[in-house]
């Protein structure tokens, strides 16, 4: 059973290993079940070297009870008691021992949880798991150490929480991304339900491990049969899937309702929460960075100032007519970041915008001499520059069916657009107004142009 080796290695245990005997592999010395330690009475607390159990060790806020969490602590340990693990007496589960650590005071309700370990842990430090609880009853929870959590009086959240502590992650052990074929309540999209039910989440057994998904190459054949597979009919996700035979399953991952394709790219792990993945820090900026894509690499483009002032006011770090500065494109390639270039080297005076259209990145940015699209191949060398004297505040659009690429411009409410075809045509004006700068997207599968406008209601 994973859990139970994951919580071995997170337990702390005091002392020398040689002489330790765990027969039941529970993180807790045959003798401490036995003859007790520190705080531990096996006769009061029910431990036995024949059945995995851990104690969790329940903090409250100040102004909560025993009895408003009870509730929550029964069920709890209904889950646990649950696991499929087998015990040297016989039985199944893991008997969760709950113990009383510490409350908060009035005052301690400033603190955040961290603060409050060696308050609230005190003799159990090294021996038990624990959980400060608030009242709020919703989501929410986090574990900063192996042995405490910061929790909502919510079972699922304390049960993910304790995942954490005993080394689980988001994703599957092995693997750095989040797949809807992991169906641990550690993954944020069954975090609190499975197959449309509360009560179905558990922690992973592995069964669909050896499959593994690539979002650039995937199969809509499944090896496993329909019934094992219903779950991602329900929520977060709501795939189409169809039986092909009793041990296979067709999936429609790309949601164009055609089943059974092969080479298939599509986003198949969009549902509840993802995993970001790893921080790339790119350095200081003066405004508002801008992604694209350029090719297969991904283009993050960003203002700065000539001269380092407090970037810690933004009055002082961002660009304007009167304070201008260049734009610095950096490239992500493999999952790492690439040398900054400064692609624009001055004049700039706002945020700007990017897109890759017609193999080339498109960069448009306010200057002293208007609005300034310029063009950049692959390699981010400037190929070609034009400038609209009257515009501000770009967005940039790549339209498809047959490729085309606009601009459009905000100013004082007012929109308006421009096509480049190849150069920049004349501007035309949109019978819409907007309270701040637009967002537009291309959405290819309904062959419509989308904005996002602000407008002043109350």
């Amino acid at each position: 059973m994973v859990l139970l080796g994951a919580m071995v290695a997170a337990l702390l245990v005091a002392g020398g290993f040689d002489d330790i005997v765990d027969s039941d592999s529970d993180g807790l010395p045959d003798a401490w079940e036995v003859a007790g330690h520190g705080p531990i009475d096996p006769k009061a607390h029910g431990c036995s070297p024949k059945k995995a159990d851990f104690f969790l060790v329940v903090c409250l806020r100040h102004g909560m009870t025993h009895e408003s969490v009870k509730g929550t602590l029964d069920q709890l340990k209904k889950f646990f008691g649950a696991m499929p693990n087998k015990n040297l007496d016989g039985s199944t589960g893991i008997n969760v021992i709950p113990v009383w650590g510490n409350p908060a005071s009035e005052a301690d309700n400033a603190k955040g949880y961290p603060e409050l370990y060696d308050h609230c842990m005190k003799d159990w430090r090294g021996i038990g798991h624990g959980v400060l609880l608030d009242p709020n009853t919703g989501g929410g929870g986090q574990a900063n150490r192996p042995d405490w959590a910061g929790c909502s009086n919510n079972w699922w959240t304390i049960a993910h929480e304790l995942g954490h502590q005993f080394g689980l992650d988001h994703h599957a052990m092995g693997s750095d991304d989040v797949s809807p074929l992991y169906t641990s309540l550690m993954n944020y999209d069954y975090s609190y339900a499975l197959d449309g039910d509360s009560y179905k989440v558990h922690f992973s057994a592995g069964q669909f491990a050896s499959l593994k998904l690539n979002e650039s190459d995937l199969d809509e054949a499944l090896p496993y049969p329909e019934a094992d597979l219903r779950f991602l009919t329900k929520g977060p996700y709501h795939f189409q899937i169809k039986p092909d035979g009793p041990n296979k399953t067709l999936i429609d991952w790309n949601r164009n309702t055609v089943f059974g394709e092969k080479h298939v790219r599509a986003d198949i792990n969009d549902g509840y929460g993802t995993n970001v993945g790893p921080l790339l820090e790119a350095g200081k900026a003066a405004g508002s960075p801008v992604l694209a894509t350029l090719g297969n690499d991904l283009a993050v483009i960003y203002p700065v100032l000539h001269k380092e002032t407090d970037l810690a006011k933004w009055s002082a770090a961002g660009l304007s007519p009167s304070r201008r500065g260049a734009l610095v494109a950096r490239l992500v390639q493999n999952g790492k970041l690439g040398a900054p270039i400064k692609i624009v080297p001055n004049g700039v005076s706002g945020d700007a915008h990017a897109v890759e259209a017609f193999n080339k990145l498109f960069v448009a940015y306010p200057a002293a001499n208007g609005l300034v699209l310029d063009s950049f191949d692959r390699t981010l060398r400037r190929v070609g520059s034009v400038v609209a004297k009257d515009a501000a505040e770009p967005t940039l659009v790549r339209t498809t069916g047959p490729e085309q690429l606009w601009l459009f411009t905000w100013n004082q409410g007012n929109v308006e657009y421009r096509q480049m075809k190849p150069t920049l045509g004349r501007s035309l004006k949109l019978d819409i107004t907007s309270q701040t700068p637009v967002a537009a997207v291309w959405h290819p599968r309904i062959q419509r142009l989308l904005m996002a406008v602000t407008e002043p209601r109350a």
